[in-house]
């Protein structure tokens, strides 16, 4: 049987496309829709000694990521990536996770006055902000922080479709920096960006 499979093999062998180009490599499958939606949507950087792993948050249930209840799941998904005992070994010190909704709290935060703000300023604190804001205030500083005369930092956090303004979103950003070089066990950075 295996002398079968072996001769069949190799007469298959001097058919194959002894070409290299990548294209052969590339699928349909998720992963690569995924990369190719991240590669259209959103611009990142990243410091010396830093690497950026972009997580996209697609809308919620409603569809809209620039959403009250998507903005405070986004900041839950911070809090679960910090807390990580794989992930948060390896996250780089200060703000190691950003998207929209941080941007959005500190402009909230900066609106205030000093003594009505937590000396440092945590994830709950941020969830507690959102979750206190009515439809309108939130819409308010949506258009404020993401308006025309938005940051490009501010942007990025964006779908490059993202009209400047609208208090909706098909997507958001969250972007985690880690340090290179630090590991979380035997597998180190990788295993902690697979996590």
């Amino acid at each position: 049987m295996v002398v079968v499979v072996t001769g069949l093999f190799a007469v298959g062998v001097p058919m194959l496309d002894q070409g290299s180009e990548l294209d052969q490599f590339e699928s349909d499958s998720p992963a690569v829709e995924a990369s190719e939606f991240i590669t259209e949507r959103f611009v990142t950087g990243q410091a010396d000694g830093q690497t950026a792993t972009q997580v996209i948050q697609r809308g919620g249930v409603d569809g809209n990521a620039l959403s009250q209840a998507s903005l405070v799941e986004s900041l839950r998904l911070q809090r679960a990536i910090r807390d990580s005992p794989v992930v948060g070994p390896t996250l780089a010190p200060g703000e190691s996770t950003v998207g929209a909704a941080n941007a959005l709290t500190d402009a909230a935060f900066a609106q205030r006055p000093p003594e009505e703000c937590p000396e440092t300023v945590s994830l709950q604190d941020r969830i507690d902000l959102l979750e206190g804001l009515s439809d309108e205030e939130l819409a308010e500083l949506i258009q404020g922080v993401f308006g025309p005369d938005a940051s490009p930092g501010a942007l990025r956090l964006l779908p490059t479709s993202y009209r400047p303004g609208s208090t909706t979103a098909d997507a958001s950003l969250i972007v985690v920096t880690q340090q290179t070089g630090v590991g979380a066990g035997p597998g180190g950075l990788t295993d902690a960006q697979l996590e």
